[in-house]
């Protein structure tokens, strides 16, 4: 049988489009989703690109700069100080018609369990709300959603 931790791999599921998280707000708002994904390749098992949809409700001035943590847990009952960061990365999104935001990534990310995959794991948005000194883009206090990482079936 094939799995993640046998010596036989598993096939590609045909169904899945890479990773998303929906992102809840510490109210329970509900603020959008990110989908990581491989626009060339939808059932790639890496992510070259991430896509943020935000929800109707979602302030509109958040939704061009956003923070990106990853943690090593998928524990959402800890405070995001207590857990371990996996990865870490800002992105400038250029509008999708019709799709929301979408940005490259520096580097791929695994879409798998375990290991180096995203898979099951928390991840963090914090939206940026303005320019500081020397002109640094600054991270909004209390503006974030959190959510974990799950595959995405077409």
């Amino acid at each position: 049988m094939c799995s993640d931790t046998s010596d036989i791999p598993c096939p590609p599921d045909p169904s899945r489009v890479g990773a998303r998280v929906d992102l809840v707000s510490p109210e329970g708002r509900p603020l959008g989703k990110l989908i990581f994904l491989d626009p060339s390749a939808p059932r790639s098992a890496t992510a070259t690109h991430v896509r943020f949809v935000p929800h109707p409700t979602t302030e509109n001035r958040y939704q061009d700069r956003v923070l990106v943590s990853i943690y090593t847990t998928g524990d959402l009952t800890r405070s995001a100080a207590a857990c371990t960061l996996l990865r870490q990365f800002p992105l400038s999104f250029a509008p999708a018609p019709g799709r929301g935001f979408e940005a490259p990534l520096v580097e791929p990310l695994a879409l798998g369990v375990g290991g180096d995959g995203i898979i099951g794991r928390r991840a963090r948005v914090a939206f940026a709300c303005c320019r500081g000194e020397r002109g640094r883009v600054e991270w909004a206090p209390g503006v974030h959603g959190d959510g974990v990482v799950g595959f995405n079936s077409a």
